[in-house]
């Protein structure tokens, strides 16, 4: 099997572990930017291997994010030196730090 560097372009249904996405630099820069759009992540499967819960989850999500910062609408994240679990399957935070202030920092 030949081996995809990361300069090549990479269509998903080639890949052998949907998460192996991850570790492609065009896909996902290692920095934390919970901004990028497109958003292209792979948390909820591709094409046929879809997630059935994912628009549950995605709904989910949006109200719990909702509501975070409706409560805590001052906060920051230290992203300096994160830390990903050693795994080849997937790629996830062991934890991030977020600060909740009173008032705009």
């Amino acid at each position: 099997m030949p081996v995809k560097h990361s300069d090549d372009p990479v269509d998903l249904d080639d890949l052998l572990c949907a998460e192996a996405v991850y570790r492609l630099a065009d896909f996902f820069p290692d920095e934390l930017d919970i901004t990028r759009t497109p958003n292209r992540h792979m948390g909820f499967g591709h094409g046929i291997h879809t997630c059935l819960g994912a628009s549950l989850a995605r709904m989910e999500a949006e109200i719990a994010f909702a509501e975070l910062a409706q409560t805590f609408p001052h906060f920051t994240v230290d992203d300096h030196d994160l830390r990903y679990e050693p795994t080849v399957v997937s790629r996830s935070l062991t934890q991030l730090h977020v600060t909740f202030h009173e008032s705009a920092a």
